[in-house]
């Protein structure tokens, strides 16, 4: 956990009576949340994440949940160690979202080589 405390909770509702026009998201079947509560250096902090879905049970919301951000967190770990992203001084304009793409086409590229020494791949990557 890098020297944190960190705390999960899922919370999902399938009653989308309090949801205005519910009818308008096709398919929505709930409504969940996930609050992540921090604490590092004594400090705490939470952050709270709302989804639409289509899964009713919260077991199944919070597996999807941590799936995604476990995949969203290898593509930062990749783009960290491969193009040291986060050394970056690009922050003006549209100049970081440009390098961001560029760095994702990079990526996307090196997985298709076939030598597979072309791209460092996180332990989640596999």
């Amino acid at each position: 956990m890098h020297g944190r405390i960190e705390i999960r909770r899922c919370y999902l509702s399938t009653c989308l009576d309090t949801l205005p026009d519910a009818s308008r998201w096709k398919g929505l079947k709930s409504i969940g949340m996930v609050e992540s509560e921090r604490i590092v250096n004594g400090k705490t902090s939470i952050d709270r994440r709302h989804y639409l879905g289509t899964l009713k049970d919260v077991k199944s919301f919070s597996s999807a949940t941590r799936a995604h951000w476990r995949i969203e967190n290898s593509l930062h770990w990749v783009l960290d160690v491969t193009f040291r992203e986060d050394d970056s001084r690009i922050r003006t304009g549209y100049a970081p979202e440009n390098f961001n793409i560029v760095r994702q086409l990079a990526i996307n590229l090196l997985k298709k080589e076939p030598s597979k020494e072309a791209l460092i791949k996180s332990p989640d990557m596999g």
